[in-house]
C-alpha cells in the first residue's frame, strides 16, 4: 500500500542551444526548471525505495542518445544534485545513510543529524 508521504525536488538544468549544458548563462544558454514528484512506499526496503529515486532521477537528468564524456558528466552530476536535494527534503536518516555509502557524501537530515 503506498504511503501518502510525497517529497518534492525542484532540478535547474542549464542547457544550451547547441546540446551542450553549461554552467554559464552567457548567449545561447537557458535554464530549465523541472519539478519531480518521488513517491515513498514505506511497504518497500530503503534500499529499493533509494534505487528506485536514484533510477528516476538518472531518467529525468539524461538523454539515451550518444554524446560527449562531458555531456555524460554533467547528467550525472545533475542526477547527483538531485538525490542530494531530494536526500534532505525528506530527512530520513536511513534515506541519507543509505545516500551516503553510495555517493561518499555527508547530507544534514532535518532531524538535525549529519550522517557520515
Amino acid at each position: 500500500m503506498m504511503k501518502p508521504f510525497a517529497a518534492i525536488v525542484s532540478a535547474i538544468i542549464a542547457v544550451s542551444v547547441s546540446g551542450i549544458a553549461s554552467a554559464d548563462t552567457g548567449p545561447g544558454t537557458f535554464t530549465v526548471t523541472v519539478t519531480v514528484t518521488f513517491r515513498y512506499d514505506a511497504d518497500r526496503s530503503v534500499a529499493e525505495s533509494y534505487a528506485s529515486f536514484a533510477n528516476k532521477a538518472t531518467r529525468i537528468c539524461s538523454t539515451n542518445e550518444p554524446k560527449l564524456l562531458v555531456i555524460r558528466e554533467r547528467e550525472k552530476a545533475r542526477a547527483d544534485d538531485v538525490m542530494r536535494q531530494l536526500v534532505l527534503k525528506m530527512g530520513r536518516p536511513s534515506i541519507a545513510a543509505l545516500h551516503r555509502e553510495a555517493t561518499g557524501a555527508d547530507v544534514q537530515v532535518a532531524s538535525g543529524l549529519v550522517i557520515k
